[in-house]
């Protein structure tokens, strides 16, 4: 998989992360601002998790959730590659819409939630 270099990163999330905050609908922009934070990791093992900690934590203050534990992992990489190799974030996005939840849950059923992707 290709990423990000590493002179690269901090400008770059910065800026996914000013496109969420600019959106008048965060909702709208999720696939590209998530396919953004992913490109620009800068570590192979691990970043998974982190990078849906992160994410999972900028949704609850846009005021939801994702269903992580809902997500088909093999499905979920296709659309998460799409975006990372070619930045084309449409399937990403309407993937990742799919699993919002409303209203927001329990902090403790988000967190089992962030462990179970890929569990299916």
């Amino acid at each position: 998989m290709r990423f990000n270099l590493v002179g690269n990163i901090k400008r770059d999330v910065e800026t996914a992360f000013n496109k969420a905050r600019a959106a008048p609908d965060f909702e709208a922009v999720l696939g590209e601002v998530y396919g953004e934070l992913a490109f620009n990791h800068p570590f192979l093992d691990g970043n998974g998790r982190s990078l849906n900690t992160v994410f999972s934590e900028v949704c609850r203050r846009a005021g939801f959730d994702l269903a992580w534990e809902r997500m088909d992992r093999a499905r979920y990489l296709q659309c998460l590659t799409l975006a990372v190799h070619a930045a084309e974030y449409g399937d990403l996005q309407a993937f990742l819409a799919q699993h919002v939840v409303r209203p927001l849950r329990e902090p403790h059923e988000t967190v089992v939630a962030l462990t179970s992707i890929g569990k299916r």
